[in-house]
């Protein structure tokens, strides 16, 4: 729970800084995020649920002579866990690893994604929105056959320009349920780190943890601020057409 806190309130501060700005993205993310995005609606509704997200509750603490079993207190219970969520939109737009940013519930240890989409969709220009829309990790997805091929990147301030991006699977069990089956970064590495990621994927045996589906009410509007790119976009006319949407709302 502290360590929650402490990653939401650290996030919280770097949403909060105005003064700073984001940098472009680099050239080797922008040709490792091809095919470009058109925005056609997918199938993917016919495929798994998508009024509402998917949660991975994976243990912050695990045991590696243990199988990597999570370790538990005296009640045994879980110590701690950490929630990866992800959300899967209709035309194609992906989010990955996203929180609850509101101040209050952040400050408290709480989360209400939910309640988090009600607040976005109430007023899609405040402060919340704005965050959640410039922050977190977007991207697409495609799907083929029982396989959902999804890629992401991070959108880092200026004062600390750290570039992440991965190309992330997930194998489909039912409508409710995904798996992670591979992860491939997309951003730059030198010799050290493709040596350090080799050596963590042959380690990685452990079995994945599924994420569950967990129904909303609402859903936000898939405006990612990678939409706002040209680079992005297969088509200059649709995205001229979304920026101009996005001026009228």
């Amino acid at each position: 729970m502290v360590k929650h806190i402490k990653l939401c309130l650290l996030c919280l501060l770097l949403i909060n800084l105005g003064s700073c700005s984001y940098v472009g993205v680099p050239s080797d993310i922008k040709n490792n995020f091809k095919p470009c995005f058109n925005q056609n609606k997918s199938d993917i509704h016919s495929k798994i649920n998508t009024q509402g997200y998917y949660v991975v509750k994976e243990p912050l603490q695990k045991s590696l002579s243990d199988n990597g079993k999570a370790l538990k207190n005296n009640q045994g219970e879980v110590s701690d866990t950490s929630h990866y969520c992800t959300l899967f939109f209709e035309d194609g737009t992906f989010l990955a690893n996203f929180f609850d940013i509101n101040e209050d519930r952040c400050k408290k240890g709480m989360s209400d994604i939910p309640q988090l989409f009600q607040e976005i969709a109430q007023d899609s220009k405040g402060k919340t929105a704005k965050s959640f829309y410039s922050w977190f990790r977007w991207g697409k997805y495609s799907i083929s056959g029982d396989t959902i091929k999804a890629k992401w990147t991070n959108h880092p301030l200026s004062i600390s320009p750290n570039w992440s991006a991965w190309e992330v699977w997930y194998k489909i069990i039912d409508k409710n349920t995904l798996v992670e089956i591979s992860s491939t970064p997309l951003h730059h590495m030198t010799d050290s780190d493709w040596k350090n990621f080799e050596i963590y994927s042959k380690r990685d045996t452990i079995p994945k943890i599924p994420a569950r589906f967990v129904p909303a009410s609402v859903v936000p509007e898939p405006n990612s601020w990678l939409k706002q790119k040209k680079w992005y976009w297969c088509n200059p006319s649709d995205w001229k057409n979304y920026r101009k949407a996005r001026k009228k709302n």
